[in-house]
């Protein structure tokens, strides 16, 4: 199977929902999974709308991309930053259903140590060990950033958005362990570029099959 992540920046924000409506008939004859829904406040570099699919196979995904690469030079959009990615969900330690969705596409420097490239992956992915606030997740390297220059996207699961700004935010580990390398003060910073993003969810995602 084959995921993809699309965080889209308007021009005219006002035409949002026709937007989402529009890409939701391009992309649903392909897709296997679709989730396409506004961004959240408070995000970074965010975008306006979340579209995140799942492909059975390689021809789906190139026939709904195709369809997307027109859609995506319609005037009312600024711009679109891609990941393409495959990977196994982790579930949570709570079974509690998920209420919001975040993505976080990462760009780690091409000249970092390899060593510190895979600790980071490391202490990513070992995050919902110590934060339970976290439900499904998921850590994937990008195989194909599509001239955006990502390297990494994390996603996870929460059942609501006080899980993601409170417990997962604020928590030791994730002070401690991860926002070292996002820091430009400390010795380990190596990412160089970040888009964090979240929306409303209304059934599991990640761990759908």
């Amino acid at each position: 199977m084959s995921e993809v992540v699309h965080l889209v920046h308007l021009a005219e924000p006002s035409r949002r929902d026709e937007l989402a409506a529009e890409v939701r008939d391009l992309v649903e004859p392909y897709a296997r999974r679709t989730l396409i829904a506004p961004t959240l406040p408070a995000g970074i570099d965010a975008g306006d709308l979340i579209i995140r699919l799942r492909f059975d196979d390689e021809s789906g995904r190139r026939a709904a991309e195709k369809a997307l690469g027109h859609w995506s030079r319609e005037p009312s959009i600024e711009r679109v930053e891609t990941a393409t990615f495959t990977g196994t969900a982790q579930p949570g330690q709570h079974s509690a259903a998920p209420g919001v969705y975040r993505a976080l596409l990462v760009a780690v420097d091409p000249l970092a140590d390899r060593a510190l490239v895979d600790r980071f992956e490391t202490e990513t992915a070992a995050m919902p060990d110590y934060i339970q606030a976290i439900g499904a997740s998921l850590l994937s390297r990008v195989s194909d950033p599509g001239g955006h220059g990502w390297t990494h996207i994390w996603e996870q699961e929460f059942t609501d958005i006080g899980g993601l700004t409170g417990p997962y935010m604020t928590h030791p580990y994730h002070w401690a362990h991860i926002d070292r390398w996002f820091d430009p003060e400390h010795g380990t910073k190596i990412v160089t570029r970040l888009c964090h993003s979240f929306c409303a969810l209304d059934t599991a995602l990640l761990s759908a099959p």
